[in-house]
């Protein structure tokens, strides 16, 4: 059964525009998205709604509920619903809290299309690939804060201070000031 859902995964890999993929509702669909999910299907409007994330996060790798919305151009609360729906049924991947929450498609849903090697590139690069981008910054401006971080890694607040306290730590980072007024800069060194 699984093996006709990611056969249809596969026949649909090329990049069309996600709004092609809307065209097929009905009993078709309602089959696919029984056997991906295992779940009855609720309704027409959900079971394409939930194929448009699923093939949108095909590409796009990773999706804000914010990002998503603006590719089905529909409201963010709706898209974070289907989203979060998908991902207690086992096919996305929640990364980050509140307005940073992004999702991924599953190592369960890599698995099954053959490719399971992908989750792993598209996930596990994310904290190295923050510290370059964060030390690439400093390099082109000088100095970055916290709030700054938090919107070049599209991190909540917290989480962009948890990776900069880690930075100074490894000493990648110079913690410059206190409280509000503090920054951040390259060593010296750099």
């Amino acid at each position: 059964e699984r093996a006709d859902a990611t056969n249809y995964i596969r026949q649909h890999e090329a990049p069309h525009p996600v709004t092609d993929h809307a065209a097929g509702t009905g009993a078709g669909v309602g089959l696919f998205y029984t056997l991906l999910t295992g779940a009855e299907v609720p309704t027409v409007r959900s079971i394409a709604g939930s194929l448009l994330v699923l093939t949108a996060l095909r590409f796009a790798r990773r999706l804000s509920a914010s990002e998503l919305a603006a590719q089905l151009q529909c409201n963010a609360p709706e898209a974070a619903r289907l989203m979060e729906s998908l991902a207690e049924s086992g096919l996305l991947r929640a990364h980050g809290n509140g307005k940073n929450r992004r999702f991924t498609l599953s190592p369960s849903v890599y698995r099954e299309l053959g490719q399971k090697a992908e989750y792993v590139r598209q996930a596990a690069f994310a904290p190295i690939q923050q510290a370059e981008m964060i030390k690439n910054y400093l390099r082109e401006h000088g100095q970055i804060r916290r709030a700054e971080v938090a919107d070049l890694c599209q991190l909540a607040p917290r989480e962009a201070g948890a990776l900069l306290e880690r930075m100074v730590k490894t000493e990648a980072v110079v913690l410059n000031g206190k409280l509000k007024g503090s920054f951040y800069t390259l060593p010296a060194s750099e």
